[in-house]
C-alpha cells in the first residue's frame, strides 16, 4: 500500500519535474521484487531519494560561469520596483534564478520555460559594500538570467494556495494597522 501511494505521488510530481518520471519505472520494479521485507523497502526508498537528491545536485550550474540556460521552473516570487519586476523562478530543489522584466503577466505558481544567459552576481567594488553573491545565496538564488525567450507553460496545482495567501495579506493590509498587519502576516502566512 505504501509503495502504491509513493508511486502515485511521484507520478503527480513528475509532471512538474520530468526527471522523476525516469525513476518511477525502475522503482516500481524494485519495490514489487522486495515487497516482503520492511528492511529491504527502507533500503529501496532510501536509495531512491538519495538518487533524486544527487540528480538535482548534479544539475545545479556553477555560479562562476556565464552560460546559456534553457530550463523550466515555477515562479516563486514577484517583486515590483519603480522600473519593473524582479521574478524568481525555482527549477529544482537547489536552483533559483532571478530575472528582471519591465512588465509581466506572470503570477506566483506559473510554470514557465525560459532561455537566457546566466550571469553571476557582481562582487563588491568597495570595502564594506553588500556582497550580492552572499546575500542572494542566503535566499537560495543562484544567479541572474538575461532572458532571451520566456514562455508560460501552465500552472502548478498549488497556485491556488499562493493566491489565497495573497488574498489574506490584502485583507490584513486593508483592515489592520501597519504594525498589526505585519505581525498577523508573519504569524499566519
Amino acid at each position: 500500500m505504501i509503495s502504491f501511494l509513493l508511486i502515485a505521488l511521484l507520478a503527480i510530481v513528475s509532471t512538474e519535474h520530468p526527471f522523476l518520471l525516469y525513476m518511477i519505472a525502475p522503482t516500481c520494479a524494485i519495490l514489487y521484487l522486495f515487497e516482503s521485507s520492511l528492511r529491504k523497502k527502507i533500503l529501496v526508498y532510501g536509495a531512491f531519494f538519495i538518487g533524486v537528491i544527487f540528480y538535482t545536485w548534479m544539475r545545479q550550474p556553477s555560479i562562476d560561469d556565464a552560460r546559456i540556460i534553457k530550463d523550466t521552473g515555477v515562479v516563486t516570487e514577484i517583486t515590483q520596483y519603480s522600473d519593473g519586476y524582479k521574478i524568481v523562478v525555482q527549477t529544482n530543489l537547489f536552483s533559483k534564478y532571478a530575472f528582471y522584466r519591465e512588465k509581466t503577466i506572470l503570477e506566483r505558481g506559473d510554470l514557465v520555460s525560459f532561455l537566457g544567459t546566466m550571469k553571476p552576481f557582481a562582487t563588491p567594488s568597495m570595502p564594506h559594500m553588500v556582497d550580492q553573491r552572499i546575500y542572494q545565496a542566503s535566499k537560495g538564488i543562484t544567479g541572474v538570467i538575461h532572458i532571451e525567450s520566456l514562455e508560460k507553460k501552465g500552472e502548478v496545482f498549488w497556485k491556488a494556495l499562493y493566491q489565497f495567501r495573497e488574498h489574506l495579506a490584502s485583507i490584513y493590509d486593508r483592515h489592520l494597522s501597519s504594525e498589526a498587519s505585519l505581525l498577523s502576516k508573519a504569524l499566519t502566512l
